[in-house]
């Protein structure tokens, strides 16, 4: 390939990204960053708030651009929830992650004014996951948000950090009774994902197998479940719901159980009954779980139950 058609390719490749790599300073929409950065200072919040969209999509391509970055940690102080927001998102995408805006986002959890501000600085900080360690705090005091979406978000974010914010688990274990079922999901979800111990854990997780949604049962099943043998104090609630009308639930319930191992030997006769489940799925998780039960039996020279 001669040298004149490879600078062909290269001006026509530069021509059609829309973030501009091919330049010093990198561009977006027709717009270098220091146009866009300028914007920041409008009066008006509208081409504030845009400007912040932009450079967000120039750090898309350029995450380690130390103007874009820098102005945008400014955007974080500004007096508008849509400017604060978009910069924000911008400083929280893979690939940048800036550890130093997380105190500006927290300023917006914080916002007691609007809800709406609240509920998206929480997700945003979980975005940031492990980054946002300083946040977990602040997260935790947000489970006791009068607005749900801020409490279900909280939660996400918690769990989006993980094992950092194990503090945070016997704040969460009272949201398995909160009043909005997603709440109470997010509440599963994130206990499963920060690992707070099974001491809180297994009881938290076996209350909630008895949840009015069957999302929270499945989601309850299948984190006892990933706690293997520990989980062995709730084989006879997990065996119950291997009978639950939901299908999801039960093949949650059969997982579980046969994570347990041999500790769930007892409930073996329920779950060869369980063989001839009308659905297949749940039929492969029960015989998935019958299979580990004996195998984890023989290996520790137990005799598996009788049929």
């Amino acid at each position: 390939m001669g040298a004149r058609r490879v600078r062909c390719i290269l001006a026509a490749l530069c021509a059609a990204v829309v973030l501009v790599g091919c330049e010093s300073d990198p561009s977006y929409d027709g717009r270098p960053s220091t146009e866009w950065i300028s914007m920041l200072d409008s009066s008006n919040a509208a081409d504030r708030a845009k400007a912040a969209r932009s450079l967000g999509q120039i750090l898309a391509i350029h995450p380690r651009s130390p103007a874009v970055t820098n102005a945008l940690v400014g955007a974080l102080a500004d007096s508008v929830d849509q400017v604060r927001l978009a910069a924000a998102y911008a400083l929280a995408m893979d690939g940048v992650r800036l550890k130093g805006a997380v105190p500006g986002v927290v300023a917006a959890l914080e916002d007691t004014a609007h809800a709406d501000v609240r509920a998206q600085a929480a997700l945003i900080l979980g975005a940031f996951g492990s980054v946002a360690r300083e946040a977990v705090l602040p997260l935790t005091a947000a489970l006791n948000d009068p607005d749900a979406s801020v409490r279900a978000n909280a939660l996400q974010a918690l769990g989006r950090i993980g094992a950092s914010a194990t503090e945070s688990g016997p704040s969460i274990v009272p949201l398995l009774h909160d009043q909005a079922d997603y709440v109470r999901l997010s509440a599963v979800q994130a206990l499963l994902k920060i690992r707070p111990g099974a001491e809180i854990a297994v009881p938290a997780f076996r209350d909630a197998l008895d949840d009015s949604s069957s999302s929270v049962r499945a989601a309850a099943a299948y984190s006892l479940g990933d706690l293997g043998p520990a989980a062995a104090p709730t084989v006879a609630e997990l065996a119950l719901r291997i009978g639950d009308r939901e299908p999801a639930v039960r093949g949650a319930a059969a997982f579980a159980l046969g994570r347990i191992g041999e500790e769930a030997n007892e409930v073996m006769p329920t779950l060869r009954a369980a063989l001839d489940d009308p659905d297949p799925i749940v039929r492969a998780a029960v015989e998935r779980a019958l299979e580990q039960i004996r195998s984890d039996a023989a290996s520790r020279g137990s005799a598996p139950h009788p049929h």
